[in-house]
């Protein structure tokens, strides 16, 4: 999708009106992504779509946790089914993305994602904090991609989230100055009554300093393994969060700049998945680390180890990058992929962190999809 093309959406109010508001404008869109999204799960699960969401729902015990640490998302996701016009527990399956690549790998065997590449760079030179990654998805998501600008009226928070039809966000930043990088670590240990990757993503945008956030991510209780990047103007964190820990990867080599793809760190609460690989998927295990390794190699290189001086053109080109070409860091579609089941660069994002807060998103493969620029001012 161009991103002249993607949609912008402006929500106020409660946050049941927010969500409200998400579904009456993407209506046809969200009924679009529920059909794609059980088509994925015939394909990848093997199952009938219905019955597997219901298991999935059953298994897990997300909601006491939403409700409990971000009951504004709740709420917020209830309005998004009043406005599709769908039953709730359809939306609620929506938002558990991560955890359901959880309970398919672990009781279906399904294939593991390995997706996404994140960074964070101190101020050096005269840039401010930069930091942002390319968000990978099911091909599925592209034309669907969106923009929400959400206004807080309570505390006067402004956030720019990036999302597709359906989901409260994939990640974004404040106009407290912070913001959110994630990336699935599936390896790190899981539970069922822990807070969704995307409420904890939400949770985050919801604090306005760089202590409050980490706060936040060590005292919840993580329903899936993700790695973090929290981003202010003065500070930068990347955290591994699992269901037993959360360990912060400081690289000694570069103290001010850290990058991030699909494995573990710092982070060695892995004893479930690796009794599971051994008996179920060991190839599987391989082939992600191998394209998780490539794309860290790739990243670290260009942004972290490289050179002294880090532009933000210099980062445009690291996200666009092929250094690996079966394990890129820029994913595009892939034509032999008719079903969308595999894995491309949906958006790509750096947020600019200094005496102006931007956003430079590109709503599809930066390669090929243009950068615009987006401020809470604008």
């Amino acid at each position: 999708m161009k991103t002249s093309k993607m949609k912008v959406i402006t929500l106020t109010g409660s946050s049941f009106e927010q969500g409200r508001i998400h579904g009456e404008i993407l209506k046809d869109q969200i009924k679009d992504i529920i059909e794609r999204f059980k088509r994925s799960i015939v394909l990848d699960r093997n199952m009938d779509p219905d019955l597997y969401i219901k298991e999935f729902l059953d298994y897990g015990l997300f909601d006491d946790a939403v409700q409990q640490w971000t009951p504004q998302l709740w709420e917020e996701m209830q309005g998004m089914a009043q406005g599709v016009g769908v039953d709730f527990d359809m939306i609620r399956a929506l938002q558990y993305g991560d955890e359901e690549w959880v309970y398919g790998q672990y009781y279906h065997n399904a294939p593991a994602p390995h997706k996404c590449t994140s960074f964070a760079l101190m101020p050096q030179a005269g840039h401010p904090v930069y930091a942002g990654q390319n968000m990978d998805a099911q091909s599925w998501i592209d034309g669907r991609q969106v923009l929400f600008h959400i206004k807080d009226e309570k505390n006067c928070l402004e956030s720019f989230v990036f999302s597709h039809a359906g989901l409260t966000g994939l990640n974004g930043m404040n106009s407290a100055g912070l913001g959110i990088c994630c990336n699935t670590l599936i390896q790190l240990s899981s539970c069922k009554d822990g807070l969704p990757v995307g409420a904890v993503m939400r949770g985050v945008l919801a604090c306005q300093t760089f202590d409050d956030a980490a706060s936040f991510l060590y005292n919840i209780k993580h329903a899936s393994g993700q790695n973090y990047i929290v981003s202010t103007q003065d500070k930068i964190g990347c955290f591994e969060c699992s269901a037993d820990s959360v360990v912060e990867y400081k690289p000694a080599s570069y103290p001010n700049r850290v990058c991030h793809t699909n494995h573990p760190l710092a982070n060695k609460d892995t004893g479930h998945y690796d009794t599971h690989i051994k008996i179920h998927s060991e190839a599987g295990m391989l082939t992600t680390k191998k394209n998780s390794g490539a794309r860290y190699a790739s990243i670290e290189k260009r942004l972290c180890a490289h050179k002294n001086e880090v532009t933000l053109n210099d980062i445009k080109e690291a996200l666009s990058s092929f250094d690996d070409l079966k394990n890129p860091v820029c994913r595009e579609l892939r034509p032999d992929d008719p079903d969308g089941l595999i894995n491309f660069t949906t958006g790509s994002m750096i947020y600019e962190l200094g005496e102006q807060l931007i956003l430079h998103l590109a709503s599809g493969p930066p390669n090929i999809t243009e950068y615009q620029t987006f401020n809470f001012h604008g």
